[in-house]
C-alpha cells in the first residue's frame, strides 16, 4: 500500500533559519536548497516506491523530503545534533512514522573523541 503523500513543508532556508542552523565549515557541510534539484538526485535510482533507502548525514532534510516524496522509506543517520529538529519535524508528518531513537554519545574517530548524533527515522 503507498505511503500517503507528504504533507506541504516550509522552505529548508525558512526552517533552518527558525533552529538557527547554518552550514559547518569544520564538519564540511554543504546544505542543497533546489527542490527541483533533489527530486531529480532522488530519481536517479529509479523507482522507490516501498522501498528502504538509508541516507547518511541528512543534514536539515532536504534529500530526506524529495526521497520520501518519492515514496521511500528512510532511515537518516546523523552525526550533528543542531540538524534533528528539522529532522523531528519531517518525521512527525508522517503518523506512521518509526521516529527510532535519538543518543547522543561519544565516539572515537581519527583519535580523537566528538560526540555524534544518530537519527533512525524509516517510513518517515
Amino acid at each position: 500500500m503507498p505511503e500517503p503523500p507528504l504533507p506541504p513543508l516550509p522552505p529548508m532556508r525558512e526552517a533552518m533559519a527558525r533552529h538557527g542552523l547554518v552550514a559547518s565549515k569544520a564538519l564540511g557541510q554543504n546544505f542543497l536548497f533546489d527542490e527541483q534539484l533533489l527530486g531529480r538526485i532522488a530519481a536517479i535510482p529509479g523507482p522507490l516506491d516501498g522501498q528502504t533507502v538509508f541516507e547518511v548525514g541528512p543534514g536539515p532534510g532536504g534529500l530526506t523530503r524529495a526521497l520520501l516524496r518519492a515514496g521511500a522509506q528512510v532511515v537518516a543517520v546523523e552525526r550533528d545534533a543542531r540538524a534533528l529538529p528539522l529532522l523531528h519535524e519531517i518525521a512527525a508528518l508522517r503518523p506512521d512514522a518509526d521516529r527510532g531513537r535519538c543518543a547522543r554519545h561519544r565516539q572515537r574517530c581519527c583519535g580523537r573523541r566528538r560526540a555524534v548524533s544518530h537519527r533512525r527515522q524509516p517510513a518517515v
